[in-house]
This record gives structure tokens, C-alpha cells and sequence, in this order.
């Protein structure tokens, strides 16, 4: 976790022009020692090696800090992300990742619809409960076959959220939901605890 690095991103970031972030300043929730990205990290941290040199779609990428970390270890990254100012201020942490990768300005119903990309792997950060159903099938039918190894994050907590938007649209936030549909794609799984909050990591491997 490259505080320095963080510290020029929020610079750039910063001369473009934030947002609020639920009701938090964005970038803060990403730089506090206790914030989203802090969490992901230390429960990412001693998984990231299952990405070696590996081509990774990381769904829902966001401002591109998670990319940047699996990029650390990936041969290859493609970072999707459906909104606009995200994905713009991806492009400043694209500057600093050294691997070969793109950032796209796309909802994952036209990433996988297209399908135009080669990758092996697969990592979403509680983002699938936003997912439509013909993006969980799409999902299911074109980016799983494509996988060998896949973690993707639960989060009990979304299950009291009411007013979020784009709003819940399934329980992919849930545990033994994401352990199905991974068991169901033909992966063993594994679930990475942490004590501190609700926060686990679904992995999904297979030859």
C-alpha cells in the first residue's frame, strides 16, 4: 500500500474534480487507514499471488486502486468501469501500472456481450449485486468458462442498505450465493474470513 503514490493520485484526482462518496468525501474513504480500499487490501493482500501472470478483468474497477495492486502480479489487466468519473481518474492510476492493461468506459452487459478480450481470471469487489440478470447470466455463460481462477468479495452488510443507486438488483453480495454460482460454474471454492467486518473473499479455482 504505496502512500506516497496514494498521495499524488488525490493530487491529480483533486484537479479534475471529486465526488461524494455516500455521503463521505471519495477520496478520503479510499486513503483513510480505515477506509474500503484499507479493508480490501489487507483481506486481498495473501490472495493476489493466485493472480501470477494471470489476465485479469477486474469488474467494476472503479478508480483503478485495486487494478493497480493485482497488477503487481498479473501478466495482463482490464479494468471495467460504467461510470464516468471513476473511470476517468482510472486513467491517472494507469499512469503508475507498469503492466501491459486497459481501462474501459463500459457496463459489463456490453463487455460481455462483445467479448472481444482474452483473460484467465477474475476479481469484483462488491460490486455484483448491482448486476441486471442478463448480466449474471452473461457472467455465467461467458466470463466464468473463460476463468481459472476467480475471487469476488461478499459483504453481508449490503442486505440493510436501502437507498443506494444504482440499487440492489440480487443477493451477489452474500457468501453462500457467490459459493453457488462459482460451485455451479465448476470451480472448488474457498472462503477467506475476516473477523473485523463482515468482509469475505470468495475464491473460485480450477485446472
Amino acid at each position: 500500500m504505496n502512500m506516497e503514490l496514494f498521495k499524488t493520485l488525490k493530487e491529480n484526482w483533486d484537479k479534475d474534480g471529486h465526488r461524494r462518496y455516500h455521503d463521505r468525501d471519495y477520496h478520503q474513504n479510499y486513503l483513510h487507514p480505515s477506509g474500503s480500499f484499507k479493508r480490501k487490501v489487507d483481506l486481498l493482500t495473501p490472495l493476489l499471488s493466485l493472480f501470477q501472470d494471470r489476465i485479469v478483468v477486474d469488474i467494476g474497477s472503479n478508480v483503478g486502486i485495486i487494478t493497480y495492486e493485482i497488477a503487481w502480479y498479473a501478466k495482463k489487466y482490464i479494468g471495467v468501469e460504467i461510470w464516468d468519473d471513476a473511470y476517468k481518474q482510472s486513467l491517472f492510476v494507469q499512469k503508475y501500472i507498469e503492466k501491459e492493461g486497459v481501462f474501459l468506459n463500459q457496463s459489463m452487459e456490453e463487455f460481455l456481450s462483445k467479448n472481444e478480450y482474452d483473460y484467465n481470471a477474475a476479481y469484483a469487489g462488491n460490486v455484483l449485486y448491482y448486476f441486471t440478470d442478463k448480466e449474471v447470466k452473461l457472467m455465467e455463460d461467458v466470463m466464468l468458462p473463460k476463468c481459472k481462477i476467480v475471487i469476488f468479495l461478499s459483504c453481508e452488510e449490503k442486505k440493510y442498505e436501502t437507498e443506494v443507486e444504482p440499487p440492489i438488483r440480487n443477493d451477489l453480495y452474500n457468501t453462500e450465493s457467490l459459493k453457488d454460482i462459482l460451485k455451479k460454474s465448476g470451480f472448488s471454492v474457498e472462503v477467506i474470513a475476516t473477523k473485523e467486518v463482515p468482509l469475505n473473499a470468495v475464491v473460485g479455482k480450477r485446472n
